[in-house]
C-alpha cells in the first residue's frame, strides 16, 4: 500500500513509473531514427549514414528494455543483454561501413570486456556488504583485461604496438590501487564477537547514542537523560548489592 500524499493522490506505482519511462523513451528514439532517415534521404537521394544510426538507436532500445521491464535480477538480465547485443550490432556496422576489421577487432574486444564485466558482477555478489574488498578484486580483474585489450588492438592495428613498460606501470598503478582497497577492507570490517577499535563514531550518533540530526532542546534533553542513567548506574555497581546510590556517597561519608 503507498500512502497518500498531501492533495489526497497516491504515487504511481513502480511499474507504471517505468512503463511511462519506456513509453518515452521509445517515442524519442522513434523520433530520432525519423528524422535522420528523412534527412538522409533527402540530402543524399538515398539511405546511407542514417542506417548506422538507426542500428545504434535499436541496440540502446534494446540495452535499456530490461531495466525497465524485469522485476527480478534487473542487473543480471542487462548484462546477459549486453553479452548478446555487440555481435549482431558489429556485424551489421562491418557490413555497413564494407569493413570486416569492424566485426573482427570489435567482437574480440568484445569478449574481453564481456568476460570481464560478468567476472566482476560475480566478486560483488560474492562480497555482499564488503564493498572495498570487492572493489580490490575487480580492480585486479581489470588488470589481464586492459593487457589483453591492447594485445588485441595491436595485432589489427600497425599504428598501435603493445608497450610492456606501459603495461606494467599501469599494472602497478592498479595494484596499489587495489592494495589501497584491501586495507580499507582491513580497516572497516567488524571481527565476529568483538567491537572494531579502529572504526570511529558514527556520524549520525554520538557517543551516547543519540542521533546528531536532533534539534537542540529535544538532543539536550536526551543527553541529560543519558548523563543521569549513566551515573545511576555508576553509583549502583559502585555500591554493590543491597545499597542504594545515594547511600554510597552518604556511607562512604559516614562510615560504617
Amino acid at each position: 500500500m503507498f500512502q497518500q500524499r498531501a492533495n489526497g493522490k497516491k504515487p504511481l506505482p513502480p511499474a507504471e513509473v517505468k512503463g511511462l519511462i519506456l513509453t518515452l523513451l521509445s517515442a524519442a528514439a522513434l523520433t530520432a531514427a525519423l528524422v535522420c532517415l528523412i534527412c538522409d534521404y533527402f540530402t543524399s537521394e538515398g539511405l546511407s549514414w542514417s542506417w548506422i544510426v538507426t542500428a545504434s538507436l535499436a541496440a540502446a532500445w534494446l540495452l535499456a528494455l530490461p531495466c525497465l521491464t524485469a522485476r527480478k535480477q534487473l542487473l543480471q538480465k542487462t548484462l546477459v543483454m549486453a553479452s548478446i547485443l555487440p555481435f549482431p550490432l558489429l556485424a551489421l556496422l562491418a557490413f555497413l561501413l564494407e569493413t570486416p576489421v569492424v566485426f573482427t577487432l570489435g567482437s574480440r574486444v568484445s569478449l574481453i570486456v564481456i568476460a570481464g564485466a560478468w567476472a566482476i558482477y560475480g566478486i560483488f555478489r560474492r562480497c555482499r556488504g564488503r564493498l572495498w574488498r570487492a572493489a580490490g578484486f575487480a580492480l585486479l580483474v581489470l588488470i589481464p583485461a586492459a593487457i589483453a585489450i591492447t594485445h588485441a588492438v595491436a595485432q589489427f592495428l600497425p599504428l598501435i604496438r603493445a608497450d610492456l613498460a606501459s603495461d606494467l606501470f599501469h599494472s602497478g598503478i592498479t595494484l596499489i590501487l587495489s592494495a589501497i582497497c584491501f586495507c580499507l577492507d582491513c580497516l572497516t570490517r567488524h571481527p565476529r564477537g568483538s567491537e572494531n577499535p579502529l572504526k570511529p563514531f558514527s556520524p549520525r550518533t554520538d557517543r551516547f547514542g543519540i542521533p546528531c540530526r536532533t534539534g537542540g532542546a529535544e538532543q539536550r534533553a536526551r543527553r541529560s537523560l543519558a548523563r543521569k542513567s549513566f551515573c545511576q548506574a555508576f553509583f549502583k555497581k559502585l555500591a554493590g548489592p543491597g545499597r542504594s546510590p545515594g547511600g554510597v556517597r552518604g556511607g562512604a561519608l559516614a562510615g560504617p
